[in-house]
């Protein structure tokens, strides 16, 4: 199981703070079945982050990290 942190406007349209999935092999992956779950947040410019990184490249998936989606940031 593999528990996504979700903030701001993600975790509106999802609906809760927490998204669990059954499993994830990488990176790639862990989008796709978000994108399919919630295809709302297909036209936002989110980012992913592992253990407190954000993460722009294919990654392999381990136990026990830490995962979070994070919406588009503004301001300057």
């Amino acid at each position: 199981m593999i528990k996504i942190h979700t903030f701001g406007i993600i975790a509106e349209i999802v609906g809760k703070q927490e998204v669990l999935l059954e499993s994830a092999f990488d990176l790639e992956d862990l989008k796709k079945q978000l994108l399919e779950r919630y295809p709302t947040i297909r036209d936002l410019d989110f980012l992913i982050a592992i253990n407190k990184k954000i993460i722009t490249e294919n990654t392999l998936l381990t136990k026990n990290q830490e995962i979070a989606v994070l919406p588009p940031f503004s301001g300057g």
